[in-house]
């Protein structure tokens, strides 16, 4: 007589795969609001910026979809029958799958602003290939389980459990890889950098432009890190519960969360441009830039690409399209001279000074 594989309680089934089911409809209702924002704010970013903001909401929509129809198989039809909690459905898809090719694009991502800050294509060369590599063993993970038909680790044989270490493991890496190259980056920034966010016209160090600029660089680096960390940890944690519970489908949940993670952070970055006139923003750097192009309409110069600011209505600015990273738009602050010298003498005045010229 076979052997009789005992299966795990329900609740170790049911339970993650509730909780990830929760968690990414919040994570993908906040992913909603940041896309809203981001159309409103930024219509004038490259097609190309455009087109993989919308891709990434798109998989994610879909994977979306595809969990809630398995979770109501699983949670809905299937109540009271625990076997139903142990049926793939379309999980060999949404999870390792989906999740892979979402985390591919939001790597690519930071890769790509790692380029344009360190102005080098090593480290961003090295965290696309471990990122590709990360994908493929997804894809991997994703067709083993498809002919296996289980995904609850009772029945994960050995090259299942290989490919699922390589997505984990590969993810893991390359979210490190770009937290720390990051920071790295910050730290000891490279002599472009420093130079790209000069002004045509000198300013000093001590200048308002100057250090105008340099406060929203700084922030949006801050912001990058700040994400790139959060993708990192939860990578961490999904791969730490997938090697310390092998027998138990925990990580499930962080799983789950790490493509909409990706999607989020993404968007924070690109929305991270956005300002308020009349806020609640206490930064004085940011404050003094939101109100500059309101100075520079009032005197009859065109700053560049940027909305009109109406008192306690959300004015935008958009920084370079030239990776979008941080440095501030050329266009609009690599001016003429003379009207840079304008506009430097009109912030000089007072709200009630510039209406009256």
């Amino acid at each position: 007589m076979a052997p009789v594989i005992m299966a795990p309680p329900v609740v170790q089934v049911s339970g993650p795969q509730l909780v990830g089911n929760l968690l990414h409809w919040g994570l993908f209702g906040g992913l909603t609001v940041q896309l809203y924002i981001y159309y409103q704010a930024f219509p004038n970013d490259r097609p190309r910026t455009k087109f993989v903001v919308y891709a990434m909401y798109t998989l994610e929509l879909l994977q979306t979809i595809l969990i809630t129809h398995d979770a109501f198989a699983d949670l809905g039809f299937g109540f009271g029958d625990p076997s139903s909690l142990f049926q793939i459905r379309l999980g060999w898809f949404t999870v390792p799958i989906l999740s892979s090719l979402v985390a591919l694009i939001g790597q690519f991502f930071y890769a790509y602003r790692l380029h344009i800050l360190s102005e080098s294509y090593i480290i961003p060369v090295v965290i696309i290939l471990t990122s590709v590599a990360s994908s493929i063993g997804g894809f991997l993970d994703g067709s083993y389980l498809f002919e296996a038909r289980s995904d609850t680790g009772v029945e994960m044989d050995a090259k299942t459990a290989r490919a699922s270490g390589l997505w984990l493991g590969g993810s893991t890496l390359t979210d490190v890889m770009i937290a720390v190259s990051m920071i790295y980056y910050v730290e000891f920034p490279p002599p472009v950098v420093i130079s790209s966010i000069q002004p045509d016209i000198k300013l000093t160090k001590s200048a308002p432009g100057f250090r105008q600029t340099r406060a929203l660089v700084s922030k949006l680096i801050r912001i990058i890190i700040e994400t790139g960390f959060v993708t990192a940890l939860l990578a961490l944690v999904t791969i730490a519960l997938f090697y310390a519970f092998p027998e138990k489908n925990y990580y499930y949940v962080s799983a789950l969360l790490i493509p909409n993670l990706y999607a989020n952070t993404m968007l924070a970055v690109l929305n991270s441009r956005f300002r308020i006139i009349g806020g609640r923003e206490t930064d004085p750097s940011a404050t003094n830039l939101a109100s500059l192009p309101e100075f520079a309409r009032s005197n009859g110069i065109n700053p560049g690409s940027t909305t009109s600011p109406v008192s306690g209505v959300p004015s935008t600015h958009e920084l370079s399209a030239e990776g979008e990273f941080g440095l501030v738009q050329r266009k609009g602050l690599h001016a003429s001279s003379n009207s840079l010298a304008e506009l430097a003498r009109a912030k000089q005045l007072t709200p009630s000074m510039a209406a009256t010229q």
